[in-house]
């Protein structure tokens, strides 16, 4: 069950990787550029990560049936994906709202700071967060499932 989970995360920021929408919205939003890098960066490291824990929950299901310890690991490594699974939903739509509307759109309102901008940095803070999360339960799994 966990592995299908880990696979749509990493299925959806593959999509996000590959739509080239990072390009699209550092035409727009220059000032973004460095930091959009980084959350791509950031998707990026974290879709490997889940990969490999998606390779050892394979190998580990088997031996480890009925251990509570494991259940428990297993339960935090579903949550953390599908924590970065509504993360990358919530860039695709700010992609896609920022591709038909563009960024003239939300300072014509008055804005001082587009609210896609705003929205981005919780987006990439929020990634960077899932990353120390996967960190640490890296460091779990190898202190309790050697």
């Amino acid at each position: 069950m966990a592995e299908i989970v880990i696979l749509l995360a990493i299925k959806k920021i593959g999509i996000a990787l590959a739509t080239g929408a990072a390009n699209h919205v550092s035409a727009q939003f220059a000032k973004c550029k460095t930091q959009l890098l980084e959350l791509q960066g950031s998707m990026g490291r974290v879709a490997r990560e889940l990969r490999v824990m998606h390779d050892v929950l394979c190998h580990m299901d088997i031996r480890n049936r009925n251990n509570q310890v494991y259940d428990g690991w297993l339960e935090e490594v579903r949550k953390v994906a599908h924590v970065m699974e509504d993360m990358v939903d919530e860039y695709l739509y700010l992609v896609g709202r920022e591709r038909y509307m563009g960024c003239c759109f939300y300072l014509k309102k008055g804005f001082k700071k587009p609210r896609s901008l705003i929205s981005l940095n919780q987006i990439a803070f929020k990634v960077k967060e899932i990353e120390k999360d996967l960190l640490h339960l890296s460091e779990t799994k190898n202190r309790w499932f050697p």
